[in-house]
This record gives C-alpha cells, structure tokens and sequence, in this order.
C-alpha cells in the first residue's frame, strides 16, 4: 500500500502492482519527497505521521507486505482516492 497526501493506492495480485508500487517510490524521491516504509500487522493500530506536502508512506500489511484491502487502509487516510 502506498499512501500519499492525495491517493492510496493497493496493490491487487496479478496486476503489476510490485512495478506500480516501486515506480511511484522513485518518482516520488526523485521529487525530493521522504518516503517512509512503516510494517502493519491486519488490524494494527500505529501512531502514523501526518502526510503533508514532501512525505509519502509505503504500508507493508501482513506477512506477505504487497496485498492491502480497502479495509486496512488505516482510518486517518480513508478520506484519499482509492
């Protein structure tokens, strides 16, 4: 899952999703934003930073880290484009 201050994008199986996810990780740094990578478990509460301009996060769910659902969006990010 990658979220940014205006979309979240997930990564569906059989769809590229790994090429997507990592294109938009170098787009997004050679940009000058920060890319951070936080690990969630299904059903995790984190503390997450708050994404303004220049700050991007990539969302490791689970144990396999590609597959996120719509529901492990967590609650603060929901409002953005899925």
């Amino acid at each position: 899952m990658f979220v940014t201050s205006q979309f979240v994008f997930l990564h569906q199986p059989k769809t590229g999703g790994t090429f997507v996810a990592a294109i938009l990780a170098r787009l997004h740094e050679a940009l000058g934003d920060r890319v951070e990578t936080v690990q969630l478990e299904p059903g995790q509460e984190a503390r997450l930073p708050d994404l303004g301009p220049g700050r991007v996060l990539k969302l490791l769910i689970g144990a396999r880290h590609q597959h996120g659902r719509r529901a492990d969006i967590p609650p603060q990010f929901r409002d953005r484009t899925v």
